[in-house]
């Protein structure tokens, strides 16, 4: 349960985003694209709404996959169609997940619970969109590519946030996953749907096989499985270097550093686990039966390891990187040990991942609540903080309620007013046929109870 402290709150009233998206296909293309949507929308549409729309977008197009091919085991039978919505789902929640935030700026709707759902959105997100990538390319249930498929979306995701979460800043560089990436796995889903998935499973031109540096194998998907590892490497490799000289040079001392790497402690032990166990005889079976159901437990548990981080990123708390609904993940190794047999360990893990799932909806709803009482705002409605921004402004400029306060600004500005128009009066130079500024401002006629009409 996610109770937040008085400072905690505190922090979460004061907090504000920071961060840049650098690629240029994002400044020069799909900026300008939501800008420009996002003026066709209502102003009382709340920017979690347009965020939740994207991501049922992508269960849409994750429950076409999973009706056509539930194990994985033959993407022969699924209709081309199903590519192609999936190429569009991609590009439909990028270009949501990009109005949402326009959408708050233009209603002055920002929050800390507004970051807080888009990025757990963004984390269910990958899961969705990066398990249906396994379908578009016909991975089938081998191991070693469906957990580099997992991988791939999840591994840079987590790093990022981590990144956020030491640096207070969010920078994505050039070429980077939320925007390239997409755009290069819709166009995947696209080459799917002119050419059908067994396409990836076409041979590679000799010259290419032998010339590379990288031993590759002979089809076009061992091609994509090095793209896959490199990019993994470069972006962990420069994220981790981003956040050690972030806190070596905020604080000089090399004992900060470790405390930093021990926030990865989850993702070590989500992804030890899973590269261990799903690629021994045991784990290869349990894989083979219920590949979906092996990779949402592993997504849930992503999932809240991501959402723990960026809760603890938004209220200044420490991050607790022992994440206790991980905890039960070697029972796995202890059933392999003493011969538990395939079906016991199928109904532990579904027993594990209903379990787990209900644990996160408890713990998303409980961070929702907590933020909506310590923010004093709703999550699908912004009737509330338009409101409130409203009587702020109206603060800002009104002189005050009391006959005093109004008496007193009248004063001030009756004397300010007095100077500027003194010095008009001195500036001014007068032609034939023209009053000066002290002659009109004499009032022509007065009466109680109306307004000063001089000089009109």
């Amino acid at each position: 349960m996610v109770v937040f402290r008085e400072s905690q709150k505190q922090a979460l009233r004061r907090f504000e985003y920071a961060g840049r998206d650098c690629s240029k296909v994002y400044e020069y293309v799909l900026s300008p694209l939501a800008a420009y949507l996002v003026t066709w929308l209502p102003t009382w549409l709340a920017p979690n709404t347009i965020t939740a729309i994207g991501l049922l977008a992508a269960v849409v197009a994750y429950a076409a996959g999973h009706y056509y091919s539930p194990a994985l085991s033959s993407c022969d039978e699924v209709p081309r169609w199903v590519f192609l919505l999936s190429a569009w789902s991609l590009l439909f929640y990028q270009t949501l997940d990009n109005m949402d935030g326009k959408q708050a700026r233009r209603t002055g709707s920002s929050s800390a619970l507004g970051l807080l759902f888009d990025h757990g959105c963004d984390a269910l997100n990958t899961f969705f969109s990066g398990f249906h990538f396994a379908v578009t390319i016909c991975s089938g249930t081998g191991p070693r590519l469906l957990l580099l498929i997992m991988a791939i979306p999840a591994l840079p995701f987590y790093t990022g946030t981590w990144e956020e979460y030491h640096t207070g800043a969010l920078i994505l560089p050039v070429i980077n996953g939320p925007t390239e990436g997409i755009l290069i796995a819709a166009g995947c889903n696209v080459v799917s749907y002119m050419y059908g998935p067994d396409w990836w499973r076409s041979p590679l031109p000799d010259e290419l096989v032998k010339s590379s540096w990288y031993q590759l194998g002979p089809n076009r998907i061992d091609l994509f499985e090095a793209f896959g590892y490199t990019t993994i490497t470069l972006t962990a490799i420069k994220q981790v270097v981003a956040v050690l000289w972030t806190r070596y040079r905020c604080t000089g001392s090399v004992s900060v550093l470790w405390s930093a790497l021990l926030d990865l402690v989850p993702l070590g032990w989500i992804g030890g686990w899973a590269a261990k166990y799903m690629l021994s005889d045991a784990g290869r079976n349990l894989l083979v039966a219920h590949p979906r159901a092996m990779a949402a437990l592993l997504s849930t548990l992503f999932v809240e390891a991501v959402v723990g981080l960026m809760l603890a990123h938004v209220t200044k708390a420490r991050f607790n990187p022992y994440r206790l609904i991980a905890a039960p993940l070697p029972l796995f190794y202890v059933g392999q040990k003493i011969g538990v047999s395939d079906d016991m360990q199928a109904y532990f893990l579904l027993g594990y991942l209903a379990t787990a799932i209900l644990y996160l909806g408890w713990y998303l709803t409980t961070a929702v609540m907590e933020c909506r009482y310590a923010l004093d705002v709703d999550c699908f409605s912004i009737r509330r903080q338009v409101e409130r921004n409203q009587q702020n402004a109206s603060k800002r400029k009104s002189p005050g309620t009391t006959p005093r306060r109004r008496a007193r600004h009248e004063a001030g500005r009756g004397e300010e007013n007095g100077h500027q128009e003194a010095a008009s009066e001195e500036n001014e130079v007068l032609t034939p046929g023209r009053r000066s500024a002290r002659q009109r401002r004499r009032p022509k006629e007065f009466i109680p109870g109306t307004p000063n009409v001089a000089g009109l």
